[in-house]
């Protein structure tokens, strides 16, 4: 990975710098030039955020080849693991993933999955992988050991659209067999490989976009077209309601929970940021106007990124979650389109505190895979480094 000495001595300063700020003894003498000054500072700031995805280095893995239009993908600071449509899991040490040099022998871990098509998976730091399917099966693994832990199957299920598992507890979001609605499971898997049912919460008329967890909270997205509805739940008690956040959308515009705020986007442009123990909106970022139509979102502690058919935007989480910065001041966005020429249907990414993992698929109808009806494509991985030791 390259290194910029430059740009991490000043990532150093700007992430040191104290929560309160100082007061400082200015004398503006010339208007203008104050405000030359500040578009300079923007622009840098820019430039700044830029070089932080790009100038660092940015690789594109060799292909692999994956079923389907769309794939589920997860990571921890170890693995990459892909379900695929046919079943089949697909584990990648990430390490291996960017060594170019190893690429024709890249060690490749295939788990079987679930005859059905795998849906979502989602993935621990304890190498814990937990995958949902069509007609409401779920399987949990241990990467590490290649070991099928245990598979159950949820009851009255169409298919398992989300999962999310945090310390001794896992909710899985699904849609109903026969009926217009969606539900939110919650089991014990404190005693794995039994898994205990502790309860359940139905949405009437309402489908499930997203689903996060954390030690005091279950958060859920719910809604059908034009209202979106947040609600956020205590993890003790699911049937106690703390919060609910109404926001107007036409189509799913990315949702996603950390450090105790959640996010999510709109068809309008907007992205609001909510906190999760107020329930109060801290901040509504604004979309650069040439970046439209639906998007996935994801944040850390410190950048909140977007991801479309357009490209990628970077937002500095720090100041939107600043209460020293006034809530009407428009924060600055780096947007910059990706390099790939391909399609990421439907600009699934994730992200840690070093880079982005984008998965990007290409259709290719003269490769055809055992299941009918389905094309073969090429797909591959896309990293964005953070700027890094």
């Amino acid at each position: 990975m390259l290194y910029n000495p430059t740009l991490w001595n000043i990532y150093r300063r700007c992430d040191a710098l104290p929560s309160k700020p100082h007061h400082m003894a200015i004398q503006i003498r010339d208007l203008q030039f104050f405000k030359m000054a500040c578009h300079t500072v923007m622009r840098y700031h820019q430039r700044l955020l830029y070089n932080w995805m790009t100038g660092a280095q940015q690789e594109e893995s060799h292909q692999i080849d994956v079923c389907g239009t769309s794939v589920s993908f997860d990571m921890n600071s170890r693995y990459l693991v892909i379900g695929q449509v046919d079943g089949q899991i697909l584990v990648r040490i990430r390490e291996d993933v960017a060594l170019e040099s190893q690429s024709h022998e890249m060690p490749e871990l295939k788990l079987e999955g679930l005859q059905s098509g795998i849906r979502c998976v989602r993935l621990n730091e304890e190498n814990i992988l937990v995958c949902g399917g069509a007609q409401g099966v779920v399987q949990i693994w241990d990467v590490s050991l290649r070991k099928l832990i245990k598979r159950f199957t949820e009851k009255q299920a169409d298919s398992i659209e989300h999962v999310e598992f945090y310390n001794k507890i896992l909710i899985t979001g699904s849609s109903m067999q026969e009926s217009d609605q969606g539900r939110v499971t919650i089991w014990n898997m404190g005693n794995l490989p039994q898994i205990l049912l502790k309860g359940e919460i139905l949405f009437p008329s309402q489908k499930i976009f997203g689903l996060a967890l954390d030690d005091k909270h279950i958060i859920v997205l719910v809604g059908k077209a034009p209202l979106f509805e947040i609600q956020i739940r205590l993890t003790r008690d699911p049937l106690i309601l703390l919060h609910s956040m109404h926001y107007p959308s036409h189509t799913f515009s990315g949702f996603h929970c950390h450090v105790g705020f959640v996010a999510a986007g709109s068809d309008d442009g907007k992205i609001r940021i909510w906190d999760v123990g107020t329930g109060k909106c801290k901040r509504i970022l604004l979309r650069p106007s040439h970046d439209t139509g639906p998007f996935w979102l994801r944040f850390n502690s410190k950048f909140l990124v977007t991801n479309s058919s357009r490209g990628i935007g970077i937002w500095n989480f720090k100041e939107a979650v600043n209460p020293f910065i006034h809530p009407c001041v428009r924060l600055h966005c780096c947007s910059f389109r990706a390099c790939s020429s391909s399609q990421s249907d439907p600009w699934h990414f994730q992200m840690d505190a070093f880079e982005i993992v984008r998965f990007e698929h290409q259709l290719d109808a003269g490769m055809l895979p055992d299941l009918p009806g389905i094309y073969r494509g090429k797909s591959f991985i896309i990293r964005h480094q953070f700027l890094t030791q």
